[in-house]
């Protein structure tokens, strides 16, 4: 079960059906997402986690990542990568906790960014979600 916050201090609750599958080092290696239908693989590619996305079931739906429907995303036409489809790059901080991580299309826009705060248990107390890297979502 997810709980959630919203900006109007309503609580969400919801089940998400969703398998993730990790290496022995605890990377992720694949998602299945029976809600949004997609499966998720994982890569390394120049150095970064990359994923590629498959639809699970043929469905006539829209998707949506980090906020932006593909459709949205390359309004300049930018040089895509076939390799992936999300590039993740995370920042650490001294305690190595993530406390940015952005994700960027293959087109090297910026979908989002999110910014994470700790407290003294290590636990997220606060995360920031910036559509397309500047936008506070």
């Amino acid at each position: 079960i997810i709980e959630s916050k919203n900006f109007f201090d309503n609580t969400l609750k919801k089940l998400r059906d969703r398998i993730e599958l990790y290496d022995e080092n605890g990377a992720p290696t694949e998602t299945v997402d029976y809600q949004s239908n997609y499966k998720y693989i994982y890569a390394f590619v120049d150095g970064y986690l990359t994923s590629k996305s498959f639809q699970i079931e043929k469905r006539d739906t829209v998707r949506t990542v980090a906020g932006m429907t593909s459709a949205d995303s390359n309004k300049e036409n930018k040089p895509r990568d076939s390799r992936y489809d999300i590039k993740y790059e995370n920042k650490f901080d001294e305690k190595g906790r993530v406390i940015e991580k952005t994700l960027y299309g293959n087109n090297g826009e910026i979908y989002n960014r999110n910014v994470y705060k700790y407290d003294e248990k290590n636990s997220i107390v606060e995360e920031l979600r910036y559509n397309d890297g500047t936008k506070l979502n």
